[in-house]
């Protein structure tokens, strides 16, 4: 391998150098390098070690692979003509924006939902994004893992970090077979158990009492309590997620005296349609008279700086300072428990199921039903006593036959004589 200057011809003078060397293929050649000397040296080196790499016919190891991506587009291109560098190695240097739309086009070409592309792509970009990733060849293993743990730590639910890993992990097999890259990084990361998180409905005192202290609070999260308690409001009245709150402009909303709404936009709904939603009168007032106090204009966020804040921990914050457990044995309460919360609300108040699955939005009316409603023991011993009284009076110490008394512990026990010594009954 040589390094020089070419002489100058015409009268024009050379800046390059040129490196002659042998390739993979024993064919002799020429490749103008790079101006400074010691640059071009360098790429010697490596150029080097690179056809070494493709005479054993194995593949370039991280560090050189690192070293031809960093290299100028035109420089690639030539490499690749002399066979140095695959097709493959090329388009794994491009940037991971690139890949990410044809994997959107793969996806709709197999049918899949539009909200499905949508959720899929956003958590692919979340993640290498935060991850710093620019293109594939950057996706590692162990930053990635990192990922995952800080999230965790943060608080993230696993399910959560299931769904983003997924969404990655289907990425990466999409490179793979699409021959973009010839591993898998995070082929063998493992998805977190999931334990059932159990969520509880707020009771309608506990609502008041979150809506009332949150209003007259101090200003956090850069919210005051007033535009707090307005996106409680919103979740406990319309059984709206945190996200769709967070993309609500105030073009949203339509202001009648027979009946105020609002609207969900498709790209802000999870399922990916667009809704209309019908809003009580006094939550109706309370936001137009907030809008009436800021800006007007209707495709501002309804709350501005809503997008810098995490739902979880802002409502954690108001619920301790209101008094109220966010924790407890009947589970926990959390934002998207504020949407449970509507719910309940809903079969409280004996509205039909058919209504009440229209109004949270789903697909499944079992969803309605047994996931996003719940009872307390209060309501359910108020239900056993509605019962018809299938038992009779308690009998009393004398009317109790002589030959039955002091069954009650530890002896079978006698048809009509209940073992509980208390409550001897006949039935």
């Amino acid at each position: 391998m040589r390094i020089f200057k070419r002489k100058a011809t015409y009268g024009k003078k050379q800046e390059r150098f040129s490196i002659d060397f042998t390739d993979h293929a024993g064919k002799s050649r020429r490749l103008a390098a790079f101006k400074d000397r010691r640059l071009t040296e360098r790429f010697a080196l490596n150029l080097e070690s690179l056809i070494d790499y493709r005479r054993a016919a194995q593949p370039s190891p991280g560090a050189l692979r690192e070293w031809t991506d960093a290299l100028p587009e035109a420089m690639k291109k030539r490499l690749q003509l002399i066979g140095l560098l695959s097709s493959q190695e090329l388009e794994s240097s491009q940037p991971i924006e690139k890949h990410l739309r044809n994997w959107e086009k793969h996806l709709d070409s197999k049918n899949a939902s539009k909200s499905y592309i949508i959720r899929a792509t956003r958590r692919v970009e979340i993640v290498f994004a935060e991850c710093r990733f620019q293109t594939l060849l950057d996706v590692k293993r162990a930053r990635v893992e990192k990922w995952l743990n800080a999230k965790q730590n943060s608080g993230m639910i696993a399910a959560t970090r299931n769904g983003y890993l997924k969404s990655a992990k289907a990425f990466c097999s999409w490179a793979r077979a699409s021959e973009i890259v010839s591993s898998h990084p995070l082929e063998f990361i493992k998805a977190s158990p999931e334990t059932a998180s159990t969520r509880r409905a707020l009771t309608d005192p506990e609502a008041r009492t979150l809506l009332a202290y949150t209003k007259t609070s101090q200003d956090h999260f850069g919210l005051t309590g007033e535009e707090r308690a307005l996106i409680y409001g919103l979740a406990l009245s319309t059984g709206m997620r945190w996200g769709e709150i967070q993309k609500t402009q105030r073009g949203d909303f339509c202001f009648a005296q027979n009946g105020s709404h609002m609207r969900i936009r498709a790209a802000s709904a999870k399922n990916g349609k667009e809704s209309r939603i019908p809003l009580q009168k006094n939550l109706a007032e309370a936001i137009l008279a907030y809008m009436q106090q800021t800006l007007a204009i209707p495709t501002v966020p309804l709350f501005r700086n809503m997008r810098a804040t995490r739902g979880a921990a802002m409502l954690r914050r108001d619920l301790t300072g209101a008094g109220i457990e966010s924790d407890s044995d009947d589970g926990k309460v959390d934002f998207h428990a504020l949407r449970h919360s509507f719910a309940t609300a809903l079969m409280r108040a004996n509205v039909h199921p058919s209504t009440a699955q229209a109004l949270l939005r789903h697909s499944d009316v079992r969803l309605t039903l047994s996931r996003y409603t719940h009872t307390t023991k209060n309501e359910e011993q108020k239900a056993v006593d509605l019962l018809p009284e299938y038992l009779c009076r308690v009998l009393t110490e004398e009317e109790i036959p002589y030959e039955t008394r002091g069954l009650s512990e530890g002896v079978e026990n006698v048809s009509g004589i209940c073992p509980d010594s208390a409550l001897r009954l006949v039935i």
